[in-house]
């Protein structure tokens, strides 16, 4: 019998598929299944019940909230007041239910939850904490990102939502970070901001990560180089991302004449501004903004370019590493983590956030070298297999999964 792994999700890995949360957290449903684990994921969603799926078990709690969001984003974060005690609930029903003590393993915001479950349980459960970034550093992106923001009304319900969240989320992320035997993350940057926010050091372990088509066999496509090279830009349209920024410079491309086109792909609050903004910037005819994609891989197989512009990035970027994957030169904002994963020269043109020129002329210089962009695509694929693939991830999940247990079973 498999060992059990109660997966905290919250956000629906089927029905969201392609959003980073949930492809973070598919890869490492099926990085568990390799290690011997069997997931079991609890999600909020509009219909209750239990189904088995590719990457585990899906243990569904309906929310009492209208769903009624048809963009990939799903019931949102705020809203985790209503939804934390019916996924504690359920958790601690489910984990005193399994025959073997359960690993609980939470995601982000979803912390709180898992210390929930395990203090509900007796002994029989232990939590963990995948951490992207920290609620202070995430709003503090936000509202940098609204100084670029035009509707009022936008500005207001972003800063709502913040508010909202910081109420009902700072506690129970604290208390998720606190009291979790480990505490997982990804970058150096993100260690940095956990223990800055919330100590424990000695708890944080540095681990590989991957998305979930890491776990499928897909060799890039063969490129050539030829024609009018499409920029892909593919992440939420939210505040944090500063996609005003990407286009004033793709507006500076076309007014060089650098012929382009380029395709904004993503769901989120700002997704109806950013395709006025590209209407009133006489964009329309090089600029497409397409909302949300469920297939992110067959966006990036099409592509020439990947450009991503953000502000904070603190978990590093799902799309970035399926761009490596499919074999993508990008230009790419140093901050944060990704700065970890990509080489400026190498796999990647860094710019500074917040500097369209530069964005422009990193684009601009990627556009008009088509060996350059060849040889970037290819380094990144490179990088991707060495760095980013499934067998490190399975491996040091598995390592971690043992050694809480091992820990558990020996106080």
């Amino acid at each position: 019998m498999r060992q059990p792994v109660i997966m905290i999700s919250g956000k629906d890995p089927v029905r969201e598929a392609g959003v980073g949360h949930t492809t973070y957290i598919r890869a490492h449903a099926l990085a568990a299944i390799r290690a011997g684990y069997e997931p079991h994921l609890l999600v909020v969603s509009p219909e209750a019940g239990v189904s088995e799926s590719d990457f585990g078990y899906l243990h569904r709690i309906r929310s009492p909230w209208p769903y009624g969001r048809a963009d990939g984003i799903g019931y949102r974060a705020w809203l985790l007041w209503l939804h934390a005690p019916l996924l504690a609930r359920a958790g601690a029903i489910l984990a005193r239910r399994l025959d073997a003590p359960a690993i609980v393993h939470a995601f982000g915001p979803y912390g709180g939850i898992a210390d929930s479950i395990v203090r509900r349980c007796d002994g029989r459960a232990v939590a963990i904490v995948s951490a992207y970034t920290t609620l202070n550093h995430e709003q503090a992106g936000k509202i940098e990102g609204l100084r670029a923001v035009q509707g009022r009304w936008t500005r207001w319900r972003v800063r709502a939502e913040g508010a909202i969240a910081r109420l009902v989320i700072a506690r129970g992320e604290r208390r998720g970070f606190e009291r979790a035997r480990r505490v997982l993350v990804n970058y150096e940057s993100v260690r940095r901001i956990v223990a800055l926010d919330y100590g424990g050091a000695d708890r944080i372990v540095r681990m590989p990560y991957a998305p979930d088509t890491a776990f499928r066999d897909q060799p890039p496509p063969a490129r050539t180089g030829e024609g009018v090279p499409l920029i892909l830009a593919l992440n939420r349209h939210d505040p944090r991302k500063r996609i005003p920024t990407l286009l004033e410079a793709l507006a500076l491309l076309k007014t060089r004449g650098v012929p382009y086109r380029a395709r904004l792909a993503g769901g989120g609050v700002l997704l109806s501004e950013h395709r006025r903004s590209v209407e009133q910037m006489g964009l329309a005819d090089c600029v497409e903004v397409v909302g949300f994609v469920p297939d992110a891989m067959a966006e990036h197989r099409v592509a020439d370019i990947f450009a991503l512009h953000t502000l904070e990035e603190g978990g590093g970027s799902m799309s970035l590493l399926e761009a490596m994957q499919a074999g993508l030169p990008s230009v790419v904002t140093a901050v944060d983590g990704l700065v970890e994963d990509v080489t400026d020269g190498e796999e990647a043109l860094l710019v500074p956030p917040a500097e369209a020129p530069a964005f422009a002329a990193a684009l601009e210089r990627l556009i008009n070298d088509r060996e350059l962009r060849l040889a970037l695509g290819i380094r990144a694929r490179a990088t991707f297999e060495r760095r980013f693939a499934a067998a490190p991830l399975v491996a040091a999940l598995g390592r971690a999964y043992t050694e809480v247990l091992m820990e558990v079973a020996n106080p």
